[in-house]
């Protein structure tokens, strides 16, 4: 089954996984001692494979979707950051 919709459509299915914000985990990465070292350019790429992710996760819900490389990364520090406890 294909399903068309139109450009504006697709912006709105996006917009929230595009609002995530990685500032924090990023600076952590970047964090020689307490992160991974990354650079910002790696940083960079993860955030967008991460996002990528996410968005074939929702278009595709019933398929299996897994990521490797930096954006699994990206993800484990996710929970190692103040904010993440106070959102659960």
């Amino acid at each position: 089954m294909q399903v068309i919709v139109s450009a504006e459509q697709a912006a709105l299915f996006m917009n929230d996984i595009e609002a995530i914000d990685f500032t924090m985990i990023k600076l952590k990465l970047q964090d020689k001692e307490e992160g991974q070292g990354w650079s910002e350019p790696q940083c960079q790429t993860a955030e967008q494979e991460y996002k990528r992710f996410l968005a074939l996760k929702r278009t595709y819900p019933e398929k299996d979707i897994v990521w490797a490389g930096l954006p699994i990364n990206l993800w484990h520090f996710y929970p190692s950051l103040p904010l993440f406890w106070h959102e659960w």
